[in-house]
């Protein structure tokens, strides 16, 4: 009868686990769009407007975005970032990114899509989306400094 007890608390255990992948699973297609018209100058910030097609069924922290050149340039990195629900039914996310001060000009897309689900990651699909970049001018950056040790 243990066995029996145990047989079954595991199979409930995997029937459940199993559910919710399946709900994770459905959910991955995700609409994106740029909240800025024109040329986004480097160093600022361009927002997208990301809706799911559907709510979660579990707890999701937030969507995480990421974006880089199309053409990368190993001088500027790409950047990122994550934002919690913009509406009350959870499918709409409003995600800042700043783009890098050193970007130039060019074309920047999204890489990667994905809801923050608390120590797992779940990986979205989602139409390509691009938007144009303005290098920064006059950009001026130091290029020595003096170290002395203060006493």
């Amino acid at each position: 009868m243990r066995v029996s007890r145990w047989f079954l608390g595991s199979l409930s255990l995997v029937v459940l686990v199993g559910l919710a992948a399946f709900s994770l699973r459905a959910q991955q297609v995700a609409q994106m769009k740029v909240d800025h018209d024109g040329a986004v100058e480097a160093g600022n910030i361009v927002t997208f407007v990301v809706t799911l097609d559907k709510a979660a069924s579990v707890e999701v922290r937030s969507v995480n975005l990421n974006i880089e050149a199309e053409k990368p340039d190993p001088a500027v990195p790409g950047a990122g970032n994550s934002a919690g629900p913009a509406n009350p039914e959870k499918t709409v996310y409003r995600i800042p990114v700043t783009v890098p001060v050193t970007a130039r000009n060019g074309t920047w897309h999204v890489t990667s899509l994905y809801l923050n689900l608390g120590g797992a990651n779940k990986p979205l699909s989602f139409d390509p989306t691009s938007f144009e970049v303005k290098e920064k001018t006059p950009l001026i950056l130091p290029d020595r400094a003096s170290i002395k040790i203060s006493r």
